[in-house]
């Protein structure tokens, strides 16, 4: 395949969409991100929306779906088989599995349950999604393989984000694809994003 023949695929307007994977369901695509209408949006290869999976989980506090969908911002990967996805909350010890086939979304065990407090702040548009002080980094970075979901989580917050050592963390949360916490692996320094090898035998940081 020559690079200079790839072709790019733009997605819908409608939204902000920040973590497009494909699948092996029909050569589509899903994106979480910010927009009304859903949880996960499904797109043609072509990069046409076709729809969304599931709803914005409803927060803690009164919020727009919009908001809402701001602070359900999440790192994002698909099962190489292509039947599922994954997606870690970045303000929320949440990760949520999409079975792709059937639209389905379940949460995985929640070590935590901690979710960031905001604020809907009004602006030029209208109300904007604003972390509160007491606003924690939860899920920095994920990696995949067909058994496991491995999640780096940070946790940190405060004066760690005026720091900028909130984007790291050393714990990374071991998951199987049924949402099971199955192991955390402590790491012996900060890590800002994770990737495990193909068989799951190793992981760089």
């Amino acid at each position: 395949m020559k690079l200079e023949r790839m072709a790019t695929v733009r997605l819908d307007s409608g939204g902000t969409y920040t973590g497009p994977v494909w699948t092996s369901v029909g050569g589509e695509l899903m994106s979480p991100g910010f927009f009304v209408g859903g949880r996960i949006a499904v797109f043609t290869a072509q990069g046409r929306r076709t729809g969304a999976y599931g709803t914005v989980p409803t927060p803690s506090q009164p919020a727009t779906e919009l908001v809402a969908s701001r602070a359900a911002q999440a790192r994002v990967a698909v099962r190489p088989n292509g039947r599922q996805v994954a997606m870690a909350w970045f303000y929320s010890d949440r990760l949520e599995i999409v079975e792709i086939a059937s639209g389905r979304i379940h949460d995985a065990f929640r070590p935590i349950g901690f979710d960031s407090p905001f604020e809907a702040v009004n602006g030029r548009v209208g109300p904007v999604y604003t972390p509160k002080l007491a606003s924690r980094i939860c899920y920095v970075s994920i990696d995949v393989t067909d058994d496991y979901i491995f999640a780096l989580f940070s946790g940190r917050g405060g004066d760690e984000k005026s720091e900028g050592t909130a984007s790291a963390g050393r714990e990374v949360h071991v998951y199987d694809w049924s949402g099971e916490l199955k192991q955390v692996i402590v790491l012996r320094r900060d890590a800002h994003s994770i990737s495990i090898s193909e068989n799951g035998s190793a992981m760089a940081t």
